[in-house]
């Protein structure tokens, strides 16, 4: 049986950057490993204007989430996609709030479920001024920020695209972002250590320090 790991944390906790790089660190082990990306997978069901994709364009318009009857089933199906193959899935962005995490215990209890959730934590303060400066790819869906994880080729990307700034990485809408994650997503926070299978993370060191901390929480080798 794999092991499923959560990252858990507020909007420029990091969360994008750690699991792809912890995805990609267990790859050059050898590993299969499945990155679940619930806002990732939307974006591409809107592509393909699918029938949760075409639903979420018009809640985008009116500022409004996906409904958890359709987002549910919609990730765990992809989950389920993922168990047969993969040794890892690593979740980010799901479940976001506590009755979708009710709701993935019940559908996986006695099967494989959410073994570790990574607690990345740092203050709003800081997201605020770590996001008014963050960069990002539309093509590879990395970001880059200038002073703490910046691309070796300046306003490109590692493979070449050009980094642009979000909308909503602006800081009124961060700190609008971030008062709904303390509302409704931190409330796992509680969930997840009921459980005993949450470990906090200090997300405002370095990024290559976090990254270095969630190996030793996943006990995993060459963690240098």
């Amino acid at each position: 049986m794999g092991q499923t790991i959560l990252f858990l944390g507020s909007v420029g906790s990091g969360k994008g950057t750690q699991s792809n790089w912890l995805k990609l660190y267990l790859q050059s082990k050898g590993h299969t490993v499945a990155r679940i990306c619930s806002s990732e997978m939307l974006s591409e069901e809107k592509k393909k204007k699918s029938e949760i994709g075409l639903i979420a364009i018009e809640l985008d318009k009116k500022g409004l989430l996906t409904p958890d009857e359709r987002m549910n089933p919609f990730v765990y199906e992809r989950f389920l996609e993922a168990s047969r193959h993969a040794e890892y899935v690593l979740f980010d962005g799901f479940p976001r709030t506590v009755p979708q995490g009710e709701y993935f215990a019940e559908r996986t209890a006695g099967a494989r479920t959410i073994d570790t959730v990574l607690h990345l934590t740092v203050g709003d303060e800081a997201v605020i001024e770590r996001m008014n400066l963050r960069l990002y790819c539309n093509e590879c869906k990395a970001s880059y920020h200038p002073e703490t994880n910046p691309s070796s080729k300046g306003n490109l990307c590692e493979s070449g695209h050009v980094l642009v700034r979000r909308d909503f990485d602006m800081p009124e809408l961060i700190k609008a972002r971030l008062m709904v994650y303390h509302a409704e997503t931190e409330p796992l926070v509680p969930f997840y250590r009921q459980k005993g299978v949450l470990h906090d993370i200090d997300a405002s060191l370095k990024p290559r320090d976090v990254e270095i901390a969630i190996r030793q929480v996943l006990k995993l080798e060459d963690i240098n």
